[in-house]
């Protein structure tokens, strides 16, 4: 449509309409269906239309009627689009949402279509905003998200867009109570450990790394990294042979070396394995203080990725004598103060430089 046209649509009451027609045809399939996709539409076309239906009071209206229709695919598919962007239009609609019980009826929908990669997608992309309401995170863990994750992640047959939102969305429950609440976190981290998310999900990235996707392998490490932060029995279950996410950061920088969003992620992600001593201790004899020197001299002009290869090597010679060695004879003081005079100005790149001093010092 024009915006004009659509300039009108939004100071009609159209999306007053919709709202009244999800309301009382929530047990209709076919009239919710086509309900749920003029609301999607009207969110996603235009700002003011996507204002004008947040208005209606659509956020208290839509979880309810959607309960009694959840079953109907294609109604699900436009419910979790509309959610999508009703929260992305108005950040206060996820608050309200979760007020009104949408965490339950949608975890409860996206558990009853797992074997549909369309709705898991828009389902888990759902969740995700639902995350940003103050207690969005604790009441998508109440509904059992991390329990229909499991689910999702052993479907025998992986879609590269599910797996990257699954990926996201454990970033996001991990993410976002920490330093708000540091129990719900580690209780998040512990029960992903129990469900041996972190496993699966390292053993999917063995397998789609394959495809060259970027993505998928960013945003994989941030999940593992998320579940591993100050988890020591995630983090070790990373680290067993029979998993090896140290082989597999190594394996990843050296297919990517020229790639450095990968590269900042990786070495993210091998800063919180060092953080158990035997993981610590596999890096030193599996090259990867080489690898990660061998970063840094790469791209010499990314204070990213500065601050990640930084931080890597402060995390991997704590304590770490036999890696520490490793470090300087790969030439880590030289490289350190060619960083701290490269970016002489920046506090943060400092501060992780410093840091990778002191515990190279340590020894």
């Amino acid at each position: 449509c024009p915006d004009s046209m659509l300039t009108q649509i939004a100071q009609s009451n159209a999306a007053l309409a919709v709202t009244k027609v999800i309301n009382l045809y929530s047990r209709n399939d076919l009239v919710s269906e086509q309900a749920y996709y003029a609301a999607y539409c009207l969110a996603v076309e235009h700002k003011f239309c996507a204002e004008s239906l947040v208005l209606t009071n659509i956020c208290k209206t839509l979880p309810g009627a959607f309960q009694e229709v959840f079953k109907a695919p294609v109604v699900s598919l436009w419910c979790f689009r509309t959610i999508n962007e009703i929260c992305i239009a108005s950040p206060r609609c996820a608050s309200v949402l979760c007020a009104n019980n949408a965490p339950s009826i949608v975890v409860t929908a996206l558990q009853y279509h797992t074997h549909s990669s369309d709705i898991g997608q828009w389902g888990l992309q759902a969740c995700i905003q639902l995350c940003s309401a103050s207690s969005g995170v604790k009441h998508l863990y109440n509904a059992n998200i991390l329990e229909t994750l499991a689910v999702v992640v052993s479907e025998e047959k992986h879609v590269d867009y599910v797996v990257e939102g699954v990926f996201s969305l454990i970033t996001h429950v991990c993410h976002d109570y920490q330093g708000k609440d540091a129990k719900l976190r580690i209780e998040i981290q512990n029960r992903l450990g129990e469900l041996e998310i972190p496993v699966i999900c390292m053993n999917l990235l063995f397998i789609k790394h394959i495809k060259n996707s970027a993505n998928l392998i960013c945003k994989g490490s941030d999940a593992l990294s998320a579940m591993s932060k100050n988890n020591d029995n995630n983090n070790s279950k990373l680290g067993k042979d029979s998993i090896n996410a140290v082989e597999w950061c190594m394996d990843i920088i050296k297919k990517f070396p020229e790639e450095e969003l990968i590269l900042i992620k990786i070495c993210s992600l091998l800063a919180v394995l060092a953080e158990n001593e035997k993981n610590c201790a596999k890096m030193g004899t599996s090259g990867a203080c080489e690898e990660v020197l061998l970063c840094l001299n790469k791209h010499p002009d990314s204070a990213a990725l500065s601050v990640a290869a930084c931080n890597a090597i402060g995390s991997m010679s704590s304590s770490a004598e036999f890696n520490q060695q490793r470090f300087g004879k790969g030439g880590a003081c030289e490289t350190i103060v060619h960083v701290l005079q490269q970016f002489s100005d920046s506090t943060l790149i400092c501060k992780w430089a410093c840091r990778a001093v002191h515990r190279l010092a340590e020894g």
